[in-house]
């Protein structure tokens, strides 16, 4: 895990454009910047040390030193992989998955990516044929940004390395795509849904596997671990899983004394025996905080901006902590249909459309979120619901086995995770119902026109500001004064960054909508 970056055919002052960017994005590791060049190319890493952390020091190149790697994220099957290369002749100067993913280049050109088990953002340059290959993880757990000036191509985990740079856009290279000299090309797209006609009680034990193993895979470090605890459904699940897997486990746990996920938190530990650590909010720090989370996070989406004011003090925490990896239950309520409004929803088509909505929509909201208010403090997050094998099951499941009456008559979301888990959950985790980040951690609603945000910006932007603002971007859909305000900041910070001017409705309508049903 660290921050890349990559300039493929640098101008003169390639070598400074380098340092600029990586000092941008420094954050994002522990250990000094480097950056190697390598023919008509320079890579550059801010390296977070987890995997092979003495020998495994990016860039990584191959025997002849003509192909070169940077790489962001975690390979989860990796050894495995490497196993089959060894078998095929090839020789490891590391244990890491970043030398892996170079060698099945060497061996598979870019076909290889389906093989991959994980979450990747990576740039390889190859110097024989001065040709480059960058590409992203199926859902878009890590980051990949870019741009163009004239020949030159700019690569890196943040958008803020481009901001010194003399280029008239950045765009960010979406989940399950690959990008080359001859341009972007799709690798991946969630297969077509066939209704799973096996009995509730097969299906039940398969999710209950997959999860368990989707989770096994994610503690494989001899580092403390730690989860991001809210004491709902999701979180308490990978805990308690984390705990079965992995020797050293703490709850983080953020929030009010008297908010609800704290007070469930609290008890559900306290009843286990389990480690945590709780850190309290304040509503004044956090509105102080508002741009600086819209910098870090680097998007104007009100949703992902308010549950960021609290991410950063988790990611804080964990820093403070010493901890380094880091596992929650993000994915769960898109995979299983968590949110409410899912109850009000009989079409089993108008069901899964959502669902592939919502998932599709991931990388610009509640992942970006994860990615960048962690790794501003070093911290690596992994989300075990988003594993592929598991998340590509759940959408074969029915949605009447997803959204169903509990034995206390009344309708419940993610009805076939919680019964997978219903042996290991205490009563008050089993029945508990969704609630959101800052509602739950009791900083307040965020129904349309109330909440933390919502207030800050109706107090500090006056009508004549708002109006401004609408008549003078009207592509971008602003509906109040909070999504007025995060635009402002972020034009400002961003105003040359690429973002849709379609903006996604499912984004915008994600939490109210589960408030209102």
């Amino acid at each position: 895990m660290c921050g890349i970056a990559a300039i493929i055919y640098p101008h003169s002052n390639g070598e400074k454009e380098m340092s600029n960017m990586l000092k941008k994005i420094e954050h994002r590791g522990d250990s000094e910047p480097v950056q190697v060049g390598l023919g008509n190319s320079l890579l550059g890493s801010v390296r977070l040390k987890i995997v092979d952390r003495e020998n495994a020091i990016q860039p990584i190149f191959n025997d002849s030193k003509t192909i070169g790697i940077v790489f962001n994220g975690e390979i989860y099957n990796y050894k495995t992989l490497k196993i089959s290369l060894e078998n095929k002749g090839y020789k490891f100067k590391t244990d890491s998955d970043t030398e892996v993913i170079l060698r099945l280049y060497e061996e598979y050109n870019y076909s290889f990516l389906l093989q991959l088990e994980g979450m990747f953002s990576f740039i390889i340059y190859d110097k024989t044929n001065n040709s480059f290959f960058g590409a992203r993880d199926f859902f878009g757990v890590k980051p990949f940004y870019y741009c163009k000036n004239k020949e030159s191509y700019y690569v890196s985990s943040e958008m803020k390395s481009f901001l010194e740079l003399d280029v008239e856009t950045f765009e960010e290279l979406k989940p399950g795509h690959f990008i080359t000299n001859n341009g972007i090309t799709s690798y991946y797209q969630i297969p077509i849904t066939k209704w799973n006609k096996d009995s509730f009680g097969n299906i039940k034990k398969k999710v209950r596997q997959l999860v368990e193993t989707a989770v096994k895979k994610r503690v494989q470090t001899d580092l403390p671990i730690a989860t991001f605890l809210s004491g709902g459904l999701d979180s308490t699940i990978v805990h308690l899983l984390c705990c079965k897997y992995h020797p050293d486990v703490t709850a983080l746990i953020v929030g009010d004394d008297l908010g609800e996920d704290v007070i469930y938190a609290k008890r559900f530990c306290k009843d286990y025996n389990l480690k945590y650590k709780h850190i309290k909010s304040s509503n004044v720090n956090m509105v102080k905080s508002i741009a600086e989370v819209v910098y870090v996070i680097e998007t104007f989406e009100p949703n992902p901006i308010r549950g960021s004011l609290l991410s950063m003090k988790l990611g804080e925490l964990a820093k403070n902590e010493g901890f380094k990896v880091i596992l929650c239950g993000e994915g769960c309520d898109e995979v299983f249909a968590g949110y409410g409004d899912f109850i009000g929803l009989t079409d089993e088509n108008e069901f899964q459309n959502k669902i592939l909505d919502l998932l599709a929509d991931l990388y610009r909201t509640q992942l970006l979120r994860l990615d960048k208010t962690s790794m501003r403090y070093s911290v690596e997050v992994r989300e075990p619901f988003l594993d592929r094998e598991l998340v590509e099951f759940a959408l074969n499941i029915h949605p009447n086995m997803k959204v169903s009456k509990n034995d206390k008559g009344r309708l419940t979301t993610k009805s076939i995770l919680r019964e997978a888990f219903k042996d290991m959950l205490p009563d008050y985790i089993y029945y508990r119902e969704k609630m959101t980040l800052m509602e739950g951690a009791g900083i307040g609603g965020v129904e349309k026109g109330k909440g933390l945000l919502n207030n800050y910006a109706n107090s500090i932007l006056s009508e004549q500001e708002f109006n401004a603002l609408i008549k003078n971007n009207p592509e971008y859909n602003l509906k109040d004064k909070e999504d007025a305000l995060c635009f402002s900041i972020y034009n400002h910070l961003y105003s040359k960054a690429y973002f849709s001017k379609n903006r996604v409705i499912n984004a915008q309508k994600e939490i109210i909508d589960a408030y209102e049903h």
